[in-house]
């Protein structure tokens, strides 16, 4: 549903699911979070500006309510033009 790795992390150790077991399951799951978070942006901001920072703060922030890592966020916004 296009959330990251610490929001489905969050989620299953609050169903009491051992978080060893829960980052094994996510890193099967989600191999690649980078494309998984591009893929989000893509959908949630088809028409994205690279040259607006507000735009990109609006992106990284909802990148991280998500479940993506900021530092992640920031990567994938950079390499944006290349994923369009």
């Amino acid at each position: 549903a296009g959330y990251g790795p610490l929001k489905i992390l969050w989620e299953l150790k609050e169903r009491g699911i051992d978080e060893s077991m829960a980052r094994d399951a996510i890193a099967k799951a989600i191999p690649n979070p980078k494309t998984n978070a591009a893929r989000v942006i893509k959908q949630r901001f088809p028409n994205f500006n690279l040259d607006d920072l507000k735009e990109k703060q609006r992106a990284v922030g909802f990148l991280a309510r998500r479940g993506f890592e900021t530092d992640m966020a920031k990567e994938v916004l950079g390499m944006y033009s290349q994923i369009r």
